[in-house]
């Protein structure tokens, strides 16, 4: 197995302060969705356990900041898209489909892009939070993780980014402010995680804990810019 070894940076900073942004939520009740494979879109609400969605881009769609959404073990085929204003929402697999218990050990949770990105993060996404996810996609062509434009503030938690064409591409001037902690990112055909900000841009910081960057067919980590990563650790 290759293992990536190379770092590319222009500016490789050792502590740097991960500005937050906060919305109040005291107006509304805080919702937790759930999807499972036996779940039915049309018939059930979704925000019972016992009447679960079938697809995460359904529950996407109804959830509201800081709502949590809750997937069962299962292949879930489809490619999710965080819009604008979604906000401070947690995808969270690795539950039991029948208890909900949550053992991540023995119920694995992937999305599998199809005809796209597995999660795709579009401008003024921001605070959300990926844990418990297995990501990959149908074709290289597509990346596992991909900032199509202006999203802050992700947070990746144990989970798997594999078999994509990038595994995160941050693009150019596209994902800020991320934290990677406790996950695999392996066997991506480029660069395991991509970012090209260029020279004249900061602001970028990305933040890599206890994770494993092996065998990805370009780089592990490629970064071109001011703000480079925080801490890699």
């Amino acid at each position: 197995m290759k293992i990536n070894k190379r770092i590319r940076c222009e500016f490789l900073l050792v502590s740097l302060t991960v500005a937050l942004f906060f919305q109040t939520t005291s107006a509304r009740a805080v919702t937790t969705w759930y999807v499972s494979k036996s779940g039915d879109d049309l018939a059930n609400a979704g925000n019972e356990s016992s009447a679960p969605f079938a697809s995460i881009t359904n529950a996407l769609a109804k959830a509201s900041i800081n709502d949590e959404i809750k997937v069962s073990a299962g292949v879930y085929t489809q490619s999710v898209s965080f819009a604008t204003g979604k906000a401070g929402i947690t995808i969270c697999g690795g539950y039991n489909p029948s208890t909900w218990s949550w053992i991540p050990s023995n119920n694995t949770t992937t999305i599998r892009g199809d005809g796209g990105a597995a999660v795709t993060l579009n401008a003024g996404a921001y605070s959300n939070t990926l844990t418990c996810l297995t990501l990959t996609t149908a074709s290289s062509s597509y990346d596992g993780i991909n900032a199509a434009g202006g999203a802050t503030n992700l947070i990746v938690d144990s989970c798997t980014i594999i078999s994509n064409r990038y595994g995160v591409n941050g693009g150019d001037r596209n994902l800020w402010n991320a934290i990677f902690k406790n996950s695999i990112i392996a066997k991506n055909k480029n660069e395991g995680l991509y970012f090209n900000h260029g020279s004249n841009f900061s602001g970028a910081n990305c933040f890599l804990y206890n994770c494993i960057v092996a065998g990805n067919g370009g780089d592990g980590f490629y970064t071109r810019t001011p703000g480079g990563w925080g801490v890699i650790s």
